[in-house]
């Protein structure tokens, strides 16, 4: 036994002591979670890190016919890869300085407005051949009001179509040309796209937890029941003093009767 009051505990101890019990749980659990899988595609093994916490670390492995594919892939890749680098380069001097649409779609509504004509001048000319002799049947000739009023209205007719097919062609004109200028840098895009490396796919495992020892409130309870004790302690020599002093002026009480007392009942209330 001991009249002295218990020591309060460490905190930078039991907190250090505490961190480690938490740490060696974190590895257990780690560790307890560290299995090895198995697929058609291929297989995840955990192996030896001394640099991990837990002290391993998972390692994929593809299958013969998945590896085979990932290389192909891979080998793609790299050739769309250059090949995309490569037309970067020759198109870098189209991209290096204003590009000229005006130019671009002239140049595009000229041949497309070529190309009209060349449908619709053949059809123009089997009207007016139509027109031509349709007149002459009824006996209308050349001078005539009648005559010079069809072939204005035919001429009138074939202008309306040949100004809109151009108006037509200038905005097919300026979007062809705008597509042929974009047209290598989607290219581009495409093929560097195509190239991407692919990110890593790591798998989820299970998780089994494992709750760390709670050193920090065994420590505190055992502290509290110490103090407990102690406080007990003297409430009891407290308790034997007053018991000490009514034997005393009691009558008929002895001195050794009175030490007697007192002992039976210090022992009583330390055991």
């Amino acid at each position: 036994m001991s009249f002295s009051p218990p020591n309060a505990p460490d905190p930078t101890a039991t907190s250090n002591t505490q961190q480690q019990y938490n740490t060696q749980a974190a590895a257990a659990q780690q560790k307890a979670n560290s299995f090895n899988q198995e697929a058609p595609t291929g297989t995840m093994q955990y192996v030896t890190d001394p640099s991990s916490p837990s002290g391993y670390k998972l390692v994929s492995s593809l299958s013969a016919p998945q590896q085979n594919l990932l290389d192909i892939r891979t080998g793609t890749q790299a050739t769309t890869g250059q090949a995309g680098l490569d037309l970067a380069k020759n198109s870098a001097g189209m991209y290096s300085k204003p590009y000229d649409f005006n130019s671009a779609t002239g140049a595009v509504a000229g041949k497309l407005n070529d190309w009209s004509a060349r449908y619709v001048q053949p059809i123009f000319n089997q009207q007016s051949s139509n027109l031509e002799a349709q007149l002459r049947n009824q006996g209308l000739m050349p001078g005539t009001a009648a005559y010079d009023n069809a072939k204005n209205l035919l001429a009138r007719n074939q202008g309306d179509v040949t100004n809109q097919y151009l108006q037509q062609n200038e905005g097919q004109a300026f979007g062809q040309a705008m597509q042929e200028y974009q047209t290598p840098l989607s290219t581009i895009g495409g093929l560097f796209g195509m190239s991407g490396p692919t990110g890593p796919t790591f798998q989820n495992t299970p998780t089994a937890n494992i709750q760390p020892a709670n050193y920090q409130g065994a420590v505190q309870s055992n502290y509290e029941n110490q103090l407990k004790n102690y406080e007990n302690t003297w409430n009891n020599i407290g308790k034997l003093g007053t018991a000490g002093v009514g034997l005393a002026i009691s009558p008929g009480s002895t001195i050794p009767g009175i030490f007697k007392s007192a002992a039976s009942s210090i022992q009583g209330g330390w055991g």
